[in-house]
């Protein structure tokens, strides 16, 4: 009986390996809406899947931007709030300025849970390329209730400065390999007991 029992634990295990591979990755997803902020011109631009254009802000002195107010498509209700479930997200801006004046971002989101926001700051992000944050490689859990989320960049000097968000994604699915191999895993350890 505990050997039937193994082999059926361990088929179920093959199984799910075999699906866990199947739909490995991650599907981005454009912007619902980017909210309009007196100091940023064309938002929509970040969200019209063109590396070819850009929301824009330019501002002056040493110091952070106004944020940029971003909204994933929201599709689960929790608590009478809207929410996309995210693994992580990514963006893609150029540095400002003809030194590199602005090269320093950050990204606040808003969660469902009793973490409410979680952050993350780059001293530095590769100009005009994509810059990932996978939730599960800095956070305590690999996917969030997102609601919200704001951008920022940081001018280094007081001269007038334009910040460039070329596009900006939210990620689907990356964490869908980790979820079943904690259930593969405990899977495992089950088939160890004595039935």
């Amino acid at each position: 009986m505990k050997a039937i029992c193994r082999f059926y634990i361990l088929t179920l295990t093959s199984v799910l390996f075999f699906f866990s591979s199947a739909f490995a990755g991650t599907t981005w997803v454009s912007p619902e809406t980017i909210a309009p902020d007196a100091t940023w011109t064309d938002e929509d631009n970040a969200k019209d899947d063109d590396l070819d254009t850009y929301a824009n802000s330019s501002f002056g002195g040493v110091g952070w931007s106004r944020p940029l107010m971003i909204i994933p498509p929201l599709n689960i209700n929790k608590g009478g709030t809207d929410y996309l479930l995210c693994s992580g997200v990514r963006f893609n801006a150029r540095r400002g300025g003809a030194s590199n004046e602005i090269r320093k971002c950050k990204i606040e989101v808003n969660v469902f849970g009793d973490e409410g926001l979680i952050e993350r700051e780059w001293a530095s992000y590769p100009n005009h390329n994509w810059t990932e944050w996978n939730f599960k490689d800095t956070e305590l859990d690999s996917m969030y209730y997102v609601e919200l989320l704001y951008i920022y960049f940081y001018n280094t000097t007081s001269a007038t400065r334009a910040a460039k968000l070329y596009e900006f994604d939210f990620g689907q699915g990356a964490s869908f390999d980790q979820r079943l191999e904690r259930s593969l895993d405990s899977a495992l350890r089950r088939s160890r007991y004595d039935f």
